[in-house]
């Protein structure tokens, strides 16, 4: 499997191919299919899931009665579902987002992609709630311009790797993270919170 590094080598590179397709003036309406071969697949094995056995295509969903585009194998279990649109079809919880975690729901798999290789929307398919309270962040692919930029772009990719899920440091573990931080900056936020008194009689003392 790939390093980290050379992952975000890859995905750089997938990405660069993207943003100069995409800014082309009058650049070819691509399909579904062709911005699947070119974009879509690459990042996906970006990924590292580039084994046999690592993704499974056109997965017929039997309640539904529809195809999801990939699912991605890890240690023999489905792990993520990633439904892929056109390049220059905009994807929401409307065009996408509930189709992938409708097929997720039904297959069992907690993680849900939709993605057109200019966006990539995640969404925890088990959480409760809404269909928007299921998305859990939402990547614009083509945005960025620096290194710094580009970095965070990759690292939010990178959760739904096959090394990061297989590590325990995928999105359930980010999410864990997001609350405590949240939490702890609207408790430190919050003149008239009991953690706040506390600390300022320590630093009296």
């Amino acid at each position: 499997m790939a390093t980290k590094t050379e992952a975000a080598f890859e995905v750089r590179k997938v990405l660069q191919a993207v943003k100069g397709f995409y800014s082309t003036p009058g650049h070819t309406k691509l399909t579904e299919a062709d911005t699947r071969a070119h974009f879509i697949d690459p990042l996906i094995r970006a990924l590292g899931y580039g084994e046999i056995g690592d993704v499974q295509h056109e997965v017929y969903v039997q309640d539904a009665k529809q195809f999801l585009d990939y699912l991605l194998i890890l240690d023999h279990k489905a792990c993520v579902g990633v439904e892929a649109k056109a390049l220059d079809v905009a994807i929401g919880d409307g065009n996408g987002g509930a189709q992938v975690v409708q097929y997720a729901v039904i297959l069992g798999v907690e993680w849900g992609v939709v993605t057109n290789g200019r966006q990539w929307r995640l969404y925890q398919t088990f959480a409760k709630g809404p269909l928007s309270d299921k998305m859990i962040l939402s990547v614009d692919l083509i945005s960025w311009e620096t290194d710094g930029q580009f970095e965070s772009v990759f690292d939010q990719l990178w959760l739904v790797s096959k090394e990061s899920l297989g590590s325990g440091a995928g999105p359930e573990t980010w999410l864990s993270a997001k609350k405590l931080n949240e939490t702890l900056k609207s408790t430190l936020l919050d003149p008239l919170s009991p953690e706040v008194k506390v600390l300022r009689e320590r630093l009296l003392e």
